[in-house]
């Protein structure tokens, strides 16, 4: 009977041991459990934040390169040369504020003249002592385009004057006492408002102004300004007159320039070339080479 005992507490004493193992392993197995699935939860959580932060940081770095591309870009303007077809009254000024003038010249090789016919080499040229008006301009009076060398005008190849000089030139005629062409120009085709407005976009204007021997009949060349509502503004800008004392009494042409910034507000210009006889038959002021550059 004690063996038989014995034993049976050995059983049971192993048992427990055996039940207390399991128990811990289940404990063990079960915190495993929880570590890995916290770690697992942890990992997705940051993963997730990782991707939103990817995302906004896209987000604000596209915003970024939009506005630097948007400041960079820029307005491209191609000076075109355009006239306006609207008929008006011949415009005779009688009081100017001027800008200076000179006959220093500036480089235009990469612009184009924005007046039509300016050196009167367009349409057919005097070769007599008739009237031929210059094509491409309005008119007001005998104001001839003539051929250079016509013994009835004025000027040879050989009086001084324009190297580049073509054929024909401007030419006075017989008037009563004034004779003028004018010609307008529609800045605003090629070139943006707002470029002008800003104060951003300048002339270059010039001619070749003279007359005959010791007379005193002379020529002029101007530019006014005209806004949209088709008024003047700022400063009237005068070439010449060249007056025989300026050409020392000989036969020529005489370079005058001007330039500046094109004002506030202008959408549109008019230029005007007006030869005054002071005595004699004809008219005796001569114009070539018209130069109108906008940049």
């Amino acid at each position: 009977m004690v063996k038989v005992i014995c034993i049976n507490e050995i059983d049971s004493n192993e048992k427990f041991k055996r039940n207390q193992l399991n128990n811990k392993e289940r404990k063990l197995c079960k915190n495993i459990f929880k570590c890995v699935v916290f770690l697992w939860l942890k990992l997705r959580y940051c993963c997730l934040i990782c991707l939103v932060l990817i995302f906004f940081g896209g987000i604000i770095s596209m915003i970024v390169l939009l506005s630097k591309n948007n400041s960079s870009s820029t307005n491209i303007v191609i000076p075109i040369t355009t006239s306006s077809t609207v008929t008006i009254s011949p415009i005779i000024i009688t009081t100017y504020s001027t800008f200076s003038t000179t006959t220093t010249t500036i480089n235009n090789s990469s612009r184009s003249n924005w007046l039509i016919n300016g050196d009167a080499e367009t349409g057919p040229c005097e070769t007599g002592n008739s009237v031929t008006h210059p094509t491409g301009w309005f008119y007001n009076g005998t104001i001839t385009q003539v051929y250079y060398n016509n013994s009835y005008a004025d000027l040879f190849y050989t009086d001084p004057g324009p190297n580049d000089r073509g054929q024909c030139y401007f030419y006075g005629e017989k008037p009563t006492s004034v004779t003028s062409m004018w010609q307008y120009v529609n800045m605003t085709s090629s070139i943006d408002p707002i470029l002008i407005d800003n104060q951003t976009i300048y002339f270059n204007f010039s001619a070749w102004i003279g007359g005959y021997s010791s007379q005193a009949d002379h020529a002029q060349v101007s530019l006014i300004f005209i806004n949209q509502i088709n008024q003047k503004i700022g400063s009237t800008v005068i070439l010449g007159p060249v007056t025989n004392t300026h050409r020392l009494s000989i036969t020529s042409l005489l370079f005058r320039q001007a330039n500046g910034l094109v004002p506030i507000g202008a959408r549109s210009c008019l230029v005007t070339v007006t030869i005054t006889r002071v005595y004699g038959p004809t008219a005796d002021g001569d114009v070539d080479n018209i130069v109108l550059y906008l940049y």
